[in-house]
């Protein structure tokens, strides 16, 4: 069943590796990844989860990021995930509440990592669509990122990025063939 990380040090998941599922398909997969801190002299938010260092091939389903057990409350992270590293690719992010990381963004890529997929999120909304938990930026991808797909042509696949105080979908650097499809 999935656990509650909370007010840990950078990051609640750090993944270096390939082929790990944070969460699941069910409910009862589901993690609450929020109020995550750098450390305790300026409580300066850390990271929900990082996916660096060349891992492939990882999944993180169905989790919340930034808020609590209830999908409404803000409990901040800086940003829910972080996917860094040009040799991090071929990793999938779907169906998590991506919201409340209220000075940085739901999703945010830095370094140029490829292949990514993120489909089924919502980002800067409480899980039951009803009001505004925003992020600053929904989607970043910082310095590019290649062949990442964000969304996708079923309705299943459509991102749900509203509420933010800032960009739903933020494109810096060189994002090379990133696809931004069907999101609303």
């Amino acid at each position: 069943s999935g656990v509650s990380i909370s007010t840990v040090s950078a990051a609640g998941y750090q993944i270096g590796s390939h082929d790990i599922t944070i969460g699941g398909p069910s409910p009862e997969s589901r993690n609450i990844i929020s109020g995550n801190y750098y450390n305790d002299l300026n409580n300066k938010p850390g990271n929900a989860v990082v996916i660096h260092d060349g891992a492939y091939e990882n999944v993180v389903q169905n989790n919340y990021a930034g808020v609590g057990v209830d999908g409404e409350t803000a409990i901040p992270n800086n940003h829910g995930i972080s996917i860094q590293d040009p040799s991090t690719h071929d990793n999938l992010i779907i169906d998590n509440v991506l919201s409340g990381n209220s000075e940085g963004s739901g999703i945010v890529t830095y370094q140029v990592p490829h292949d990514s997929t993120i489909q089924g999120n919502i980002i800067g909304l409480s899980a039951d669509l009803s009001v505004a938990v925003p992020n600053s930026n929904g989607i970043n991808l910082y310095g590019g990122a290649v062949d990442t797909l964000i969304g996708g042509t079923s309705p299943s696949d459509s991102n749900i990025i509203a509420g933010n105080t800032r960009p739903g979908v933020g494109l810096t650097g060189n994002p090379n063939t990133t696809s931004i499809i069907g999101n609303s």
